[in-house]
């Protein structure tokens, strides 16, 4: 793979992928969505950008979505909700043994596989696939149709685990994105360390790149990016189909009625990191998300 060399910069933009980069329903990019993304590189490219992808992805899920849907590359990978950080090194990504070993002290598998038990009494839920699953997080679904996602949520309150009382985190997000395998959308249930978080991933590698959280752009479209959301300078929620996430985020957080790229170009544009511009209406199969644009939308002049 082809990595983004790390340059310096006054700013940052950091991402989420699945359902923010691209639209996590398609196997492959539309003609829009890849003009959009050539115009997110340019001006990369441009300005020398370093770009970071925050993401529940493994590293090699990641390495297939960009392959797969044309996506820019990267500088700095955070991996598994934030729970893994790799640099492109001599022999390819290499992890970050700083950030492994600050996971590994809050990190219980035990704990985790115990309070995985507890998720397991919820009706629909499951162990994700053992490909989904990592050193530092255990992961479930739970199927929306049998609980909901405020349902899984007030549970977990019950257990203390959305607290970190337990040294383990739970991040919960969704209905949300598709495993890849054509299967219904799901509730997810990520069991992380309790100081791992993308915000606390995007926070140590904003630092190792010497530029100030006010100064990096984040997009994402999930709960599971509410933290990073709220923590950075230059926030902007893509078009989502999590409707209640949008009363979870801090006012300051730009709320895009774009979708996907096409929301990022626009949060960009919003902040002043691109120029306006105009950039191709997403078509049907992206609209089929259920979030389409708005003629009255104040930054992005839409063709």
């Amino acid at each position: 793979m082809k990595k983004r060399p790390a340059k310096k910069s006054a700013i940052a933009i950091f991402s989420d992928m699945d359902g923010t980069m691209f639209d996590d329903q398609l196997t492959a990019p539309t003609k829009t969505s890849k003009k959009a993304l050539k115009q997110l590189q340019n001006h990369l490219d441009k300005r020398e950008i370093p770009l970071v992808y925050i993401t529940g992805r493994t590293l090699e899920l990641v390495e297939e979505a960009i392959e797969t849907h044309h996506l820019p590359h990267p500088t700095v990978i955070a991996a598994n909700v934030g729970s893994e950080i790799y640099r492109y090194g001599d022999e390819g990504w290499e992890q970050c043994d700083i950030w492994a070993e600050r996971m590994r002290s809050e990190w219980s598998p035990a704990t985790a596989k115990k309070l995985g038990n507890i998720v397991l009494q919820i009706p629909g839920a499951e162990l994700q696939p053992e490909e989904f699953q990592s050193e530092f997080k255990r992961s479930y679904y739970v199927e929306p149709n049998k609980t909901s996602v405020n349902e899984v949520r007030n549970i977990l309150s019950q257990e203390d685990l959305l607290q970190n009382s337990t040294g383990v985190k739970a991040v919960v997000s969704g209905p949300g994105c598709i495993d890849g395998s054509g299967s219904p959308r799901r509730i997810f249930i990520d069991f992380l360390p309790s100081n791992g978080s993308k915000a606390n991933a995007a926070t140590f590698i904003a630092r190792d790149l010497r530029i100030p959280m006010d100064d990096v752009f984040y997009a994402d479209d999930s709960a599971n990016g509410l933290d990073a959301l709220n923590a950075v300078g230059k926030p902007v929620l893509v078009g989502t189909d999590e409707p209640d996430i949008i009363d979870m985020v801090d006012e300051n957080v730009y709320v895009s009625s774009h979708p996907h790229i096409f929301g990022v170009i626009d949060g960009l544009i919003y902040h002043g990191i691109m120029p306006k511009l105009k950039i191709a209406q997403h078509d049907k199969a992206s609209q089929q998300t259920g979030t389409h644009l708005h003629t009255a939308d104040k930054s992005c002049d839409v063709s």
